[in-house]
């Protein structure tokens, strides 16, 4: 399973990237940026660290063909700073754009290469660029240039891109990959996807109902998430989240007749005794017909 995941500054994407992998027992962390002695840099970088598990092996390296060749799970965050080590350490950003294009393309069939080769879960973190102005340096342009280059690159050759955005998740599917590795790993990491994107889905599915704890049995609410999380995991997700889907729209449906209902008896009270029907909002509310309402009934628009 190979996953691009992108989003801009401080949207949440590596610790998103990082909650895919979290059920591993190993994986090495790939650092791809340059080195830069600045206080505000060391204390990001100290964050990100204390957030990793501490089986996770960090490792520091320019060289990202030879990274994604490392044996088990590979993180590699970020892409965008891979790619300003690359252009820093070869001394191209005044250089004319053709050479420095080829000077990337050369690494970066390199890196992808070595992703398609790579038999196990990779998950790769980039920077979103060129959704703002126009950068008003030449090395700015061309690093946004190069980066929406890079990202294409690394989108084709994964099995899914993740977008984030304000720390939620849009989940984009891709074709059959070219080169795609082990069947078994690959359903794997689709199904603890799929899984994780349905338990943030569900709480909030969930949270429409907490105003009907009295209509509706708790234990079936507690219960909701964990079940469709189930069968996230054995059909690849596609099928609870459709569930998930007519879940909320039944919820939707339910409080609009619970609103219809209260209108209704506020406007026509009715003994305790005659309204049976509401300890149950699954059963369909059958309005009485036009000749057996009271003569100046006020909910005429509620009752048709």
């Amino acid at each position: 399973m190979r996953v691009l995941v992108t989003g801009g500054v401080r949207s949440g994407k590596s610790r998103h990237a990082e909650g895919l992998l979290a059920g591993e027992p190993a994986v090495t962390y790939v650092a791809p940026g340059p080195v830069q002695d600045d206080a505000d840099w060391a204390a990001r970088v100290a964050a990100h660290r204390a957030r990793r598990p501490a089986s996770w092996t960090t490792l520091e390296t320019g060289d990202l063909a030879a990274a994604l060749a490392t044996p088990g799970p590979v993180l590699v965050d970020c892409l965008g700073t891979w790619l300003t080590r690359l252009v820093d350490d070869a001394a191209l950003w005044e250089a004319p754009a053709g050479v420095l294009a080829a000077h990337v393309e050369e690494h970066l069939d390199a890196a992808v290469d070595a992703l398609h080769d790579h038999g196990e879960q990779v998950v790769l973190v980039t920077n979103e660029v060129g959704l703002g102005v126009v950068p008003e340096h030449r090395s700015g342009r061309l690093f946004r240039d190069l980066l929406g280059t890079v990202n294409q690159r690394f989108g084709a050759a994964t099995d899914e891109v993740h977008l984030v955005v304000a720390g939620r998740v849009h989940l984009q599917r891709a074709g059959p990959a070219a080169r795609c590795g082990e069947e078994q790993v690959r359903d794997r990491g689709r199904a603890r996807v799929g899984a994780q994107l349905i338990e943030q889905r569900s709480r909030g599915a969930v949270g429409m109902f907490a105003h009907h704890h009295d209509q509706i049995d708790p234990a079936f609410a507690q219960r909701r998430p964990q079940v469709l999380a189930d069968r996230a995991a054995a059909h690849s997700g596609t099928g609870a989240l459709q569930e998930l889907d007519t879940f909320r729209r039944d919820a939707g449906a339910s409080r609009a007749r619970e609103r219809d209902l209260t209108t209704i008896e506020r406007l026509h009270p009715v003994p305790p005794s005659a309204k049976p029907f509401r300890a149950n909002l699954s059963q369909p509310f059958l309005p009485r017909r036009k000749s057996q309402r009271p003569r100046n009934c006020q909910a005429t628009r509620y009752c048709r």
